[in-house]
């Protein structure tokens, strides 16, 4: 099994990820538009299935169902699955960050995201794929593996201009 640990900063070249919203996109509300809805008040799961779009600020996140986990009236976590589901955002720079699995995780409180399955992450032309993406927010660290003896971590590095890194 191939394993690689980067400081987010290097993973795609540029500054840091900045998870699923950027800092100023967090005080926006949350919009999910669906097929159907269903909604289990008394654990705090919502189900939302069927062309599945979430929005807020600048991310767009889709999938075919999406759970969400309410606990004391806040965000824990989000699941989506999709094939694929997928995410897109602005960094701070206002350049898009793409993303997109079979399935994702979103650990609100932890603030780690995790991407399962034929993930991968684009940003300003770099490209980092593989079958599992773990990204901790708060420490800025990206973990790269495969599920299997075999998978590989795939990493593109597009030539910035001006760039004098080999």
């Amino acid at each position: 099994m191939y394993k690689h640990v980067w400081l987010t900063g290097l993973l795609i070249v540029g500054p840091p990820l900045t998870g699923l919203a950027a800092p100023s996109d967090r005080s926006e509300p949350i919009e999910i538009e669906a097929d159907s809805k269903s909604t289990d008040y008394q654990s705090g799961i919502g189900i939302y299935r069927g062309n599945v779009i979430i929005t807020q600020g600048s991310l767009r996140a889709t999938g075919d169902t999406v759970t969400i986990h309410v606990v004391d009236g806040e965000l824990d976590r989000a699941q989506i699955e999709g094939r694929p589901a997928t995410f897109r955002e602005l960094d701070e720079q206002g350049r898009e960050i793409r993303g997109q699995a079979n399935e994702a995780e979103y650990l609100a409180r932890e603030q780690k995201l995790r991407l399962l399955g034929d993930a991968e992450i684009e940003r300003d032309g770099d490209l980092l794929q593989s079958q599992r993406i773990d990204y901790d927010m708060v420490r800025e660290v990206v973990e790269a593996q495969g599920e299997k003896d075999g998978d590989r971590v795939r990493l593109i590095l597009t030539p910035r201009s001006g760039d004098s890194t080999p």
